[in-house]
């Protein structure tokens, strides 16, 4: 005899596994003088004294805009990144959540020994960072007594920087 199954009924699909949303949520804590939120734009909108904590990095800034749908947060007004013991300085920064990826306008920063400051400055990895129009120095000085300067420039952190053609500035 011939066995038939019947076309009807489904097998069992093993390929999706439940997971609890509290199990995978990730918290995002924010806080403004005023906060909105744009339903049809899907936006949340800070404003004034704005604050946005999320997987261990905190931004600070007059007014964050947060885009859910493209996962993107866009500061303005002295906008500041901190990850760990490391600050990030700008006059306005873009951040791709998703990604981990951010772009300073304006941006200067400290790390290890040495300070840097660019026109433009991309955080393209956790360890990376590509800056435009830079200068690097190590002396501490609000105006240093001495800084190298270059069109571009690649931060490996705790390792090197690559750049070139570079120009030493002695004093002022």
């Amino acid at each position: 005899t011939m066995e038939t199954a019947d076309s009807l009924r489904a097998a069992r699909d093993t390929s999706y596994t439940y997971i609890g949303f509290a199990e995978n949520a990730e918290r995002v804590v924010y806080a403004a003088d005023t906060i909105q939120y744009l339903a049809k734009r899907h936006d949340l909108v800070l404003k004034n004294k704005s604050k946005v904590d999320y997987r261990g990095k905190t931004l600070l800034g007059d007014n964050i805009t947060y885009s859910a749908d493209l996962e993107l947060l866009d500061a303005t007004g002295s906008p500041v990144l901190i990850e760990g013991m490391d600050k990030l300085y700008g006059d306005r920064m873009d951040y791709d959540l998703d990604v981990g990826t951010g772009l300073v306008q304006q941006g200067t920063t400290q790390f290890m020994d040495g300070f840097y400051d660019g026109r433009r400055i991309a955080k393209v990895g956790d360890n990376i960072l590509k800056v435009w129009d830079s200068k690097y120095t190590t002396c501490d000085l609000k105006v240093p007594h001495y800084h190298f300067t270059s069109n571009r420039m690649k931060v490996y952190l705790d390792d090197k920087v690559v750049s070139g053609p570079i120009v030493l500035y002695i004093g002022e």
